[in-house]
């Protein structure tokens, strides 16, 4: 069992291997997670409070908590997912191993609901990351609830632009007042305006 009171900073190997000790295969968490290349070009423009929605086993959840200068609270609905039953406790074992309980925190439900209930408590979030439902339909009420958590100026980052179809024209055809920062082919960084 991996053991640390320390993570690195290049540490995404360290965390996909800790969840491959909870069981859950290695090519599934490699092919599941943002790969480490594109997490590294969003911390290159991010920072402070951060939101994501989907997080699979955890490794962009605590690669980002790891790295970040800010906290990165994750929405997961825990569904069964590539062979791994129980998700969220995957990450919650990473969480508690890696002792990223600080600046990290974890809010299991569906996305939909639970960004409605941080708007109702009129949380603001600097950047969000959107890497759940990759649905045309659901994605974009996913945006519409994000851009009202997200600051002015901050970030709205869309996953699998490269893959899935629904990110993918969203983050083409976007146009609700946010520029287009670029993309690492994986995926695409807005700001708002």
């Amino acid at each position: 069992m991996i053991k640390s009171n320390f993570l690195p900073l290049n540490c995404w190997n360290k965390i996909v291997d800790f969840a491959v000790l909870y069981g859950c295969d290695k090519q599934q968490v490699i092919e599941g997670s943002m790969p480490k290349y594109a997490l590294d070009k969003i911390l290159e423009i991010i920072s402070g409070q951060g939101l994501q929605i989907g997080g699979f086993v955890g490794v962009s959840h605590c690669y980002l908590a790891r790295n970040l200068n800010g906290t990165i609270c994750t929405i997961d609905a825990n569904i069964p997912h590539r062979g791994v039953n129980n998700p969220l406790l995957v990450v919650s074992k990473l969480v508690e191993n890696f002792k990223l309980q600080n600046n990290s925190m974890l809010i299991h439900g569906y996305a939909i609901e639970q960004m409605k209930i941080l708007i109702k408590h009129q949380s603001k979030f600097d950047f969000i990351l959107l890497d759940g439902n990759h649905n045309f339909e659901s994605l974009k009420i996913e945006i519409e609830l994000a851009d009202k958590l997200l600051k002015t100026g901050g970030f709205l980052i869309l996953d699998d632009i490269d893959y899935w179809d629904g990110p993918k024209k969203l983050y083409e055809n976007f146009n609700l007042g946010y520029e287009k920062i670029g993309s690492n082919k994986r995926a695409g960084i807005l700001k708002k305006l």
